[in-house]
């Protein structure tokens, strides 16, 4: 789930122009529900759908707010019928649906196969109700031919709204229960460097609210991607946004020569700068000295060995990681090396996100007040490892806080862990 940011004293709603080729009832929707908040203006900007500032919107701002066009409740009805689901929809539209129907999956750190599962229960559900309607059609004395005609159209129906849902919706928090879909929010661009983001509440509207300074005629952008995801490589950003939501990112971070999540030590000693290798760097090019920066502190350019070498252990790394949580003992030794020596690299923040939520589960299990209590001041170290990485990458905006959950033990200190956040 996204967090919110704290809004701070400037809560007035800030006037937008929605850029949409919209229906004539969308739009009057949006404008009827969202009329006393900001002015709606249909036009084309970007090439595509779009939300542009008015004006200057300062962090904390609330740009937006609206309740949900479509509000879908937790697929688990669908269970009953899930084993039936592959019997009644046609081949080619099943194929379709699973192959698009990802949405969200990674959004809350759910599987992507268990969150497929959920929408399966939820096409299965629908299915069922409709093959009853069809069953006492047919009871009726209608024609075979004819329910068969309207099962396939409602297979039909059900992937075009899937798709709908797939696409422009947003997880409830802080329950994940909900797929939401609003009329003007829907419309947010993602951006890797968004400027803003997105609060879906399970009861109540939903709003856009400023994390960046926004200057007037600026596109208002959000991420679909969760914060963790987002705190990952071009190459993965790019795979995910691409296998979910069907197109390849062109905002200004995935844009540049240099991936700022690919972030290595700069091999001269006690350099504290960083040499960050290409977005597109293979792993297996005869000149991957090429494909790596200069250290942005002193300037020196790494050799060939030491790229070679780095592309080796970033290799092995990215597989433990991957495996994580299960293969956290296994990871241990090779990651915790790998963090040491290229602690900007954002494998090693997300090493020490997992090392500080295990350490926080053994302190919640720890026996004595004293162990307790220092196993908290080693997750609070753990995760402020792992913030100083990711805001190499992404800054300070208060999002990070749902990635990089406080750990320790006093809710006043969790307070305060979350402001600074």
């Amino acid at each position: 789930p996204r967090a919110a940011p704290a809004v701070g004293e400037n809560t007035t709603p800030v006037a937008v122009t929605a850029a949409a080729a919209e229906s004539t009832a969308m739009a009057a929707f949006s404008e009827t529900s969202a009329s006393a908040l900001f002015a709606v203006e249909l036009s084309q900007r970007y090439g595509s759908e779009g939300l542009i500032a008015k004006q200057a919107i300062l962090p904390g701002s609330r740009i937006l707010s609206e309740p949900p066009l479509v509000r879908l409740p937790h697929p688990a009805e669908g269970d009953y019928t899930l084993s039936m689901m592959h019997k009644h929809l046609d081949g080619e539209v099943k194929d379709r649906l699973l192959q698009n129907c990802q949405g969200h999956s990674l959004c809350h750190g759910t599987a992507e196969s268990q969150h497929l599962l959920d929408y399966q229960k939820w096409i299965a559900l629908a299915l069922e109700r409709q093959t009853q309607a069809l069953e006492a059609e047919k009871a009726n004395g209608v024609p075979d031919s004819e329910s068969k005609v309207k099962i396939r159209t409602f297979d039909q129906s059900v992937l075009d709204a899937m798709l709908v849902v797939c696409f422009n919706s947003f997880l409830s928090q802080p329950t994940n229960c909900f797929q939401l879909v609003y009329p003007t929010i829907s419309k947010s661009n993602h951006s890797c460097v968004p400027n803003a983001q997105v609060n879906a509440p399970d009861e109540g509207d939903g709003e856009i609210v400023c994390i960046k300074p926004i200057q007037p005629g600026e596109e208002i952008t959000v991420s679909y991607l969760c914060d963790a995801n987002l705190a990952q490589s071009i190459g993965r950003r790019q795979k995910m946004l691409a296998g979910n939501w069907e197109f390849t990112c062109g905002c200004p971070r995935c844009s540049t020569l240099q991936d700022d999540a690919r972030a290595f030590t700069c091999p001269v000693p006690e350099c504290p700068g960083r040499c960050m290798i290409s977005g597109n760097c293979p792993g297996d090019s005869d000149e991957l000295a090429d494909l790596v920066g200069s250290c942005g502190h002193c300037g020196t350019a790494p050799g060939y060995d030491a790229v070679e070498a780095w592309l080796t252990s970033e290799n092995e790394v990215e597989g433990m990681v991957d495996e994580l949580p299960e293969g956290l003992f296994k990871a241990w030794a090779p990651c915790n090396d790998f963090a040491a020596e290229h602690p900007s690299h954002w494998l090693s923040g997300h090493w020490k996100q997992h090392l500080a939520t295990h350490t926080r589960d053994e302190a919640h299990e720890a026996e004595s007040e004293e162990e307790k209590q220092a196993l908290f001041v080693e997750a609070e170290e753990h995760c402020a490892a792992a913030l100083r990485c990711v805001q190499g990458m992404l800054g300070s905006e208060g999002r990070l806080r749902s990635w990089l959950c406080p750990l320790t033990k006093s809710p006043a200190a969790e307070s305060t862990i979350a402001s600074e956040l």
